[in-house]
């Protein structure tokens, strides 16, 4: 739906929701249920153990060993240091930033002369470009690209803006979100005017239909896209339904620009290892503006909040601040 960093952010306790004749298979488990199923996901708080029997078990506090970032609260990563790991509020920092330690940057990254870098012999990566940058398809750091310039992935725009591609040309241009009105053509999500109610649907952007909700489905491309997804009708089914993951409408809308606008503005590194730390500069910038678009833009029935995929609670300052503790203690004894 967005740059693959915000999903939010990219990164961290996602979900796979797995493809199977066009719809998504999908179910929702709770704790200490078994998830051996392509399609099954723990539910908030939970991640898939994996053993002899998969089962859900609660997500690791800080401190708590672990064998991925799968593992850890939302925030924290897993922190690998000599033979132990664990999970830490780490990674958050980007290029240009200033650190005290390395575990603070992003992977890939140093932190050289106080400052969060890359090797300057190293050719660029995702994380190694300063905020305003990302690094190209010749791994060298690039501006970003403004709207109506041609582009190759989304990645290559400011925040707030896609990489379209163009039906009649097949070229792809960097666009800005959900401005584009009634009747016109459309090939993506995130581009018709949610403000106005319109979704994608048939190449073309509509008013949304609830009468129209909810029908038979096998492929997502059959959905009004913004705001339903082709899920399928159970864990073993390849027909399904479409059903609302998005809320559009006025409210969603100026929130969502109110978020993308802070991260264009903030300066911050955009693609961090761990943006969802309270301590990532996009958190500290942007973080109540995230959770405002994310209550007023994702159901909370989806399966991106049902996987935990959505705003950090109201208690991650105060997991940030015991990871960290635990972090610098255990650098000490080591």
């Amino acid at each position: 739906m967005i740059k693959l960093f915000y999903l939010l952010f990219i990164f961290s306790i996602s979900i796979h929701l797995i493809y199977a004749d066009g719809c998504f298979k999908f179910q929702v488990l709770n704790q200490f249920e078994i998830c051996d199923t392509p399609g099954q996901v723990c539910g908030p708080g939970l991640f898939c153990h994996q053993s002899d029997t998969p089962v859900c078990l609660p997500l690791n506090p800080a401190g708590e060993s672990c064998w991925n970032d799968n593992e850890c609260a939302k925030g924290l990563k897993c922190y690998r240091y000599d033979a132990d790991s664990f999970c830490a509020d780490v990674y958050y920092k980007g290029y240009g930033e200033k650190c005290i330690n390395k575990a603070e940057c992003s992977r890939g990254l140093g932190c050289i002369n106080g400052t969060c870098y890359a090797s300057e012999e190293a050719n660029c990566f995702r994380g190694s470009c300063p905020g305003s940058q990302y690094c190209n398809s010749t791994s060298t750091c690039n501006n970003f690209i403004e709207d109506g310039s041609r582009c190759i992935t989304d990645d290559n725009c400011f925040p707030g803006s896609i990489c379209v591609t163009d039906p009649k040309s097949g070229m792809s241009f960097c666009t800005k979100m959900n401005t584009v009105a009634e009747g016109l053509p459309c090939n993506r999500q995130d581009l018709c005017d949610i403000s106005q109610n319109l979704v994608c649907l048939n190449g073309y952007c509509v008013v949304y239909n609830d009468d129209k909700s909810n029908a038979a489905c096998n492929v997502s491309t059959a959905c009004p896209l913004d705001k339903e997804r082709c899920i399928c009708n159970n864990i073993e089914s390849t027909a399904g339904e479409c059903t609302q993951t998005n809320m559009i409408g006025a409210s969603c809308k100026t929130a969502k620009v109110e978020y993308y606008n802070c991260l264009k503005s903030s300066g911050c590194p955009i693609f961090v290892d761990n943006p969802d730390s309270a301590n990532a500069c996009v958190s500290k910038q942007c973080g109540k503006l995230k959770c405002t678009y994310e209550s007023e833009c994702i159901d909370p029935t989806s399966p991106d909040a049902q996987s935990s995929n959505i705003c950090v609670n109201s208690g991650s300052k105060i997991i940030a601040m015991n990871s960290l503790i635990i972090l610098l203690i255990l650098l000490v004894l080591l």
